[in-house]
């Protein structure tokens, strides 16, 4: 099914295609109109022109008054008010008329000349005249073709006799199709009377250039305008397409939970729409996270508090120094991890709320050799036998070095006590992504956990039986799809501990539109 763009381009296409063919096919019909229009002066003409020459050499002796100028016929005048004598003696005057016409056509076609008519040149007459008797025989034809001929069927011949407009198209030979011609007739007259026809004759072959001239023109002109409707077209379609594709796809993404940013609209309405829609999102987004975050807070930091509230409640009491003792540190490790939680919370919560970083070369092996330094001297780094150069990427060298402190210290949480902590950097080649791998050996992931592990507050025991604030894993997962990344947590496969691997493309984009990385 074609898309909006496609229907729009077709349904411009097919109009403008119908148009085009409407304009040409409209070409040949008009211009053989305007000539017939020339034609029919020219018919006129050269018949005012024998009936001059049938009249003076004679007098006026026949009935009708013809040494005056007479009105034209009625339609309903008949040559029977002629006698027979008569129409003979005028079809002998006509037929003598005829030897000047002649002279004058042969003339005219003997002439030389060149004429450029727009792109054509024409170099001779291309006009053929044919005069015929009261019966329709044929008394002259300049092209030597129908000479004695008996026309009187013929619609130019036939009703230009009975007073009608005479016309026709037709051949001029009738077994050649490459000699049709337009036909047009007009009244040879004795006074009131219609004593013949004289009609003039065009061929379509010398008119037919100019049309298909016309059409070329007319084509050329018709295309060059296609072309720029189609280019203000497109550029209005584009105009007004890119803004609401660009903004669709932002609505999709913010559907879909991506961290996108509103893309660069025009000035425009849509553009103003798009700033308003994401002003609206911000200020729901920002009611909800601290609708959800006080919410998430108040459930998590009871616990701490009513251990405070407790040792609190003891300490009024009379105790011996080594309970009052152990009471104040219950009361410092509760302070601190309240302290911490919110610490962590804030953190977060930049994170969350933060849709681009600013993006800089940053080193992966060197972000981790400077988080080891602060480490116990537990952890092994595997590096492949290329050179360091390779393990830059592109991203926010503070983020990205709490990201992997975070990964680094639950490893060394939940490691077996003594045993060493794998860390591997990899890539292959022109690989699009770069990889931190930390492994574990120690206690593996519960099934029902591994689901969970990234909720926030979410927190497993460590070896002492204390749990964390549950924010640090969130916060890596947010670090990374700031950049494009992604964190991945799996049990190994013999079940011997966990390996958490921080994934980084190559070249960030911020978007989510790349393809995940193999595990």
């Amino acid at each position: 099914m074609l898309s909006f763009t496609g229907r729009f381009f077709f349904i411009l296409s097919g109009t403008f295609y119908y148009f085009i063919q409407s304009t040409l096919s409209e070409i040949r019909p008009r211009y053989l109109e305007s000539v017939e229009e020339s034609m029919n002066d020219t018919a006129h003409l050269l018949a005012a022109y024998l009936e001059s020459r049938l009249v003076l050499p004679y007098g006026n002796t026949i009935p009708g008054n013809p040494g005056t100028a007479s009105s034209a016929p009625s339609a309903n005048a008949k040559n029977s008010s002629l006698s027979g004598a008569d129409l003979r003696s005028i079809s002998r005057r006509l037929s003598d008329a005829t030897e000047s016409l002649a002279l004058v056509m042969k003339k005219a076609e003997s002439r030389q000349f060149e004429a450029r008519i727009y792109d054509i040149v024409k170099t001779k007459m291309n006009l053929y005249v044919y005069v015929t008797d009261h019966q329709g025989i044929v008394l002259y034809d300049s092209s030597g073709l129908r000479t004695g001929e008996d026309l009187s069927r013929m619609n130019d011949v036939y009703l230009t006799l009975r007073g009608d407009y005479g016309a026709r198209s037709s051949r001029m030979v009738e077994s050649d199709p490459q000699t049709g011609a337009l036909y047009v007739a007009a009244p040879v007259r004795y006074g009131q009377h219609i004593v013949g026809v004289l009609s003039v004759v065009k061929p379509k072959d010398s008119v037919t250039p100019f049309i298909q001239l016309a059409q070329r023109r007319s084509l050329t002109a018709a295309l060059l305008a296609a072309c720029a409707i189609f280019l203000f077209a497109g550029l209005i379609f584009l105009w007004v397409s890119l803004p609401v594709r660009k903004l669709s796809r932002y609505v999709s993404d913010l559907r879909a939970g991506k961290r996108v940013q509103l893309p660069s609209l025009p000035r425009t309405e849509i553009g103003e729409l798009g700033r308003a829609l994401d002003d609206l999102r911000l200020e729901l987004e920002g009611k909800n996270y601290v609708e959800k975050y006080v919410q998430t807070l108040n459930h998590e930091i009871k616990s701490p508090l009513t251990a405070l509230q407790g040792s609190v409640e003891l300490l009024e009491e009379d105790l011996d120094p080594a309970r009052r003792a152990h009471l104040v540190e219950n009361i410092k490790m509760e302070t601190a991890r309240i302290h911490k939680m919110i610490e962590r919370m804030l953190d977060l919560a930049t994170v969350e709320n933060q849709s681009i970083i600013d993006r800089q070369q940053v080193s992966l092996l060197e972000i981790l050799n400077a988080q080891l330094k602060e480490m116990p001297d537990r952890f092994i780094v595997h590096l492949p036998e290329s050179g360091t150069g390779r393990w830059t990427v592109s991203g926010d060298p503070f983020l990205i070095s709490i990201a992997v402190s975070n990964v680094l210290r639950n490893a060394l949480d939940f490691a077996d006590p003594e045993s060493s902590i794998q860390v591997r950097l990899k890539g292959h080649g022109d690989a699009q992504w770069r990889t931190l791998e930390v492994e574990n050996r120690g206690p593996v992931i519960p099934d029902y956990a591994l689901p969970r592990i990234y909720d926030r507050f979410y927190s497993l025991p460590r070896a002492t039986g204390r749990k964390s604030t549950g924010l640090g894993l969130p916060f890596v997962q947010e670090v990374m799809a700031l950049h494009g990344g992604e964190v991945r947590i799996e049990n190994l496969a013999d079940g011997s501990g966990v390996v958490c691997r921080l994934t980084f493309p190559l070249d960030v984009t911020g978007e989510d539109s790349r393809e995940s990385p193999a595990g």
